[in-house]
């Protein structure tokens, strides 16, 4: 089964665990293609500002700077050891898979490289794009989705701010396929995840994540020995969420969460 992988490239997650699902399935991963958290059709002031409203001023500078910091890290050791492991390309790169970057998944010239490439699977984790028709038609099989939260009780965007400001007990991860609803598809596995006192956003999605990469490795072990079974669940028993607006981020610091643990 020849699989395509949409992701971000992001260095704060995803570089801990994603790792493991390249040693399984190297020899099934035709390409990587990597997407920014700006959306295609977001200007990079828009972009800011969004991030902004969603972490608040403190939160916001504090992301920023370790991301500036890993970057600069990653520079000194390309420089010095001809190495760096920090952003999904890189750990791509050291298993001889090919990575390339995208702007935008629904172009037309994508959607004629998965079809041509005949690729059977296309694995979406921590994408930001919504996949159109064209390309959830483009696979020979189906797009899979990795998402962070438990559907459909946390449908969309950020679900670990949104257990914590909803006071929930648990979070959890879904693997599921996709269709033309977002986060409607049929569910695969769901693993609930205890929510920990003093946990956080930072830490939740630390969870989230090597869980939800464990939880993705299985489903596809699953589907390549021919098992499809799927979970039955209401879609319509759930909500989805956007990206947190200030009232919320105002709501959630008030009443004691926090995005870290500790910001100096």
């Amino acid at each position: 089964m020849k699989l395509c992988i949409i992701s971000l490239n992001e260095p704060f997650y995803l570089r801990y665990y994603i790792n493991d699902l390249f040693i399984h399935y190297k020899d099934n991963i035709d390409s990587i293609v990597l997407v920014s958290a700006k959306t295609p059709a977001e200007s990079y002031q828009r972009y800011i500002s969004r991030l902004h409203k969603m972490y608040g001023v403190k939160a916001f500078l504090w992301t920023a700077t370790k991301y500036l910091t890993i970057t600069m890290m990653d520079m000194f050791n390309c420089l010095f050891y001809r190495s760096k492991l920090s952003r999904v390309c890189d750990i791509a790169k050291s298993h001889g898979i090919s990575t390339s970057h995208i702007k935008d998944i629904n172009n037309s010239e994508f959607v004629s490289y998965i079809k041509r490439e005949r690729v059977d699977v296309i694995l979406s984790i921590a994408c930001p794009q919504i996949f159109k028709k064209e390309l959830l038609n483009a696979p020979q099989w189906g797009c899979i989705n990795l998402h962070g939260g438990l559907i459909p009780e946390y449908r969309g965007v950020f679900s670990s701010f949104w257990v914590l400001m909803e006071n929930d007990q648990f979070t959890g991860v879904t693997v599921h396929k996709m269709n033309n609803i977002i986060d409607g598809g049929e569910a695969y596995a769901r693993e609930k995840i205890e929510i920990e006192t003093n946990e956080t956003v930072n830490s939740l999605l630390h969870k989230t994540t090597k869980i939800g990469i464990a939880v993705l490795i299985d489903v596809m072990s699953r589907i390549l020995s021919g098992n499809e079974d799927s979970l039955e669940y209401d879609i319509n028993s759930g909500k989805y969420r956007s990206y947190p607006q200030k009232k919320d981020l105002i709501r959630f610091l008030k009443s004691g969460k926090r995005f870290y643990n500790k910001m100096v």
